[in-house]
């Protein structure tokens, strides 16, 4: 019997997964902070609720947030599909997401940034979209449930940089409110996600 090959049987698995309407529907009908994620142990896509605990890679990969859904969805509809075919639009970038997300050197670098997002969950935040890659790194994007308009990008150093530093963007309804940087490491991820959290709270008058 042959092995396990990473990533040809991962993507390969993902592609086989049932990927449904409801799913979707699901995901945008629960508001921002609600994802679809792909779940790596049993190969299959599930929807996220805002109120459960933020999923957490590698067990659960976030292929689509509230706002992925919004615009993608729009787009099909806006262009003639139906419910169906705007669901097949998601999973096309939800399996080109998986695909950029297998990347063995990227993952064996990523403690630090699992350690942080985990971090800001804790601390209530949510995605508001999918991680996209920035300069052979990644820029995670997050907001608070019970305020959605307000979003924070975390930017990630690509792996080996010296004195490696995080990038932090708020902003409101998309418009620019702040953008400072932090020290970024596994110990001090903890540290930068109170930070990031008591920055955002300070800014809604908390």
């Amino acid at each position: 019997m042959s092995g396990y090959a990473f990533p040809e049987d991962f993507l390969a698995n993902a592609h086989e997964a049932p990927f449904h309407e409801r799913l979707v529907t699901a995901a945008l009908t629960g508001g921002p902070g609600s994802t679809i994620v792909y779940d790596t142990r049993l190969c299959r896509f599930a929807a996220a609720e805002a109120a459960a605990p933020m999923p957490a890679e590698p067990d659960q990969v976030t292929v689509a947030a509230h706002a992925d859904l919004a615009e993608t969805v729009q787009e099909a509809l806006g262009g003639g599909m139906d419910i169906s075919g705007a669901a097949e639009k998601v999973r096309a970038r939800a399996l080109e997401h998986l695909a950029a997300w297998a990347d063995t050197e990227r993952l064996a670098s990523m403690a630090p940034v699992l350690k942080t997002r985990a971090a800001l969950g804790s601390f209530g935040l949510r995605a508001a979209r999918r991680s996209t890659p920035v300069e052979g790194s990644a820029c995670d994007h997050f907001l608070r449930p019970d305020a959605p308009h307000v979003t924070v990008s975390v930017a990630y150093p690509p792996p080996g940089r010296p004195e490696p530093r995080l990038g932090i963007h708020l902003r409101d309804l998309g418009a620019h409110v702040q953008a400072w940087t932090a020290d970024f490491s596994y110990a001090g991820a903890g540290t930068a996600a109170q930070d990031i959290a008591r920055a955002l709270a300070r800014y809604l008058g908390e």
